[in-house]
């Protein structure tokens, strides 16, 4: 037999023993998974739901390919289902303990309800609730489930969220930023002002631009075109594009005072929308003294009040898409697991993962 010869029945050998060895394991993941009946506990019926034959098999696969062996190692439902448990709880951990070290100063407590709808058939509400503030951009602090959607359920999880995430006080002298439907709004219910009322101070709002500039723009659709059943126009498209801060709201309010002379009945009808969203723009926007506004620009620097609100404002979020974000995360992994308290770290390694990996092509 020549060299090459040996060479080929070799190779052949091994790919023989590692179809053998795979046989063999593909059989033990197979009777791992039917050792759970039908009729387990909820606790195995859970573990199903989480891991599957293909996992025991490409944990068998891991363990074979490096020199380990099957007999010497437990791999099954039970064993791959608690060590998940166990690593997600450990990586949130050390996910929370680095950012509560390097928390920022100035936070913005964002948050935004929707009902979802589980495996199960049940229909559940939840409040997703982050803040904004830092460098990294929005951090999520969780997302939890409420009896319904009222102002005073929503600003008692994101309070109690806002305690468990020790940021409280970092809250206490900035502000919340909200959608602006009535449940957050209200005068005397709204989580907003329940929210300042717990807080005994009162709060910078940012209600959401882009909600009630949508609603500026139906407003005038309407006033031209009538009752349409979707914003299907393309400005509503291009609408999506751009963020509106409260600047933009005084520009387009002179313009629309400047636009009564072209078309009085679209105007007037734009300024009574505009007119009823200026409640958040209130004289106290920050809790600092703002005398370096009758200096010339060149000496703000020097100024400490200055500094605070110029860093206050750059890292401002001015739109709720963080937290609609966060409602589309739960909408994503609601089902991946039973148990709450794994949901939620379920939730915060997701979170983690697509900050350190945005994109999953080869390309970074």
């Amino acid at each position: 037999m020549t060299e090459h010869d040996r060479d080929v029945s070799g190779f052949v050998q091994q790919q023989l023993l590692r179809k053998s060895k795979y046989q063999s394991q593909k059989q033990r993941a197979s009777e791992c998974q039917s050792s759970i009946s039908p009729l387990a506990d909820d606790e195995n019926r859970e573990q199903l739901s989480e891991v599957s034959e293909d996992e025991l098999e490409d944990s068998s696969t891991i363990v074979t390919s490096n020199g380990g062996s099957l007999d010497d190692m437990s791999i099954s439902v039970s064993s791959v289902f608690r060590q998940r448990r166990a690593a997600r709880e450990k990586t949130v951990a050390a996910i929370k303990e680095k950012w509560l070290s390097t928390k920022p100063k100035f936070c913005v407590l964002n948050w935004d309800s929707n009902l979802i709808t589980l495996i199960s058939g049940r229909k559940e509400e939840r409040v997703a609730v982050l803040v904004s503030g830092s460098v990294e951009g929005p951090k999520l602090i969780g997302i939890t489930p409420m009896e319904n959607s009222t102002g005073l359920n929503q600003s008692q999880a994101a309070l109690q969220m806002a305690k468990e995430w020790q940021i409280e006080d970092n809250i206490r002298p900035n502000g919340v930023c909200f959608d602006t439907t009535a449940s957050n709004t209200g005068a005397r219910q709204g989580a907003a002002i329940l929210i300042e009322s717990e807080l005994k101070r009162a709060l910078l709002y940012l209600a959401c631009c882009h909600h009630h500039c949508e609603l500026h723009i139906k407003h005038a659709f309407t006033a031209l075109r009538g009752e349409r059943d979707r914003p299907d126009e393309p400005i509503f498209k291009r609408f999506q594009k751009y963020v509106f801060a409260p600047n933009d709201d005084f520009h387009f309010l002179a313009s629309m005072l400047w636009y009564q002379e072209e078309d009085d009945q679209i105007a007037t009808t734009v300024l009574a929308s505009i007119k009823r969203h200026l409640w958040y723009l209130a004289e106290e926007l920050l809790n600092r003294s703002q005398d370096w506004l009758q200096l010339p620009p060149t000496f703000w620097p020097l100024m400490s009040d200055y500094g605070y609100t110029r860093d206050f404002v750059k890292r401002l979020e001015v739109t709720n898409d963080c937290a609609e974000r966060g409602v589309k995360l739960i909408g994503d992994f609601k089902d991946y697991t039973d148990e709450e308290t794994q949901r939620q770290f379920l939730l915060q390694v997701v979170e983690d993962h697509r900050k350190n990996i945005p994109s999953i092509l080869k390309k970074m």
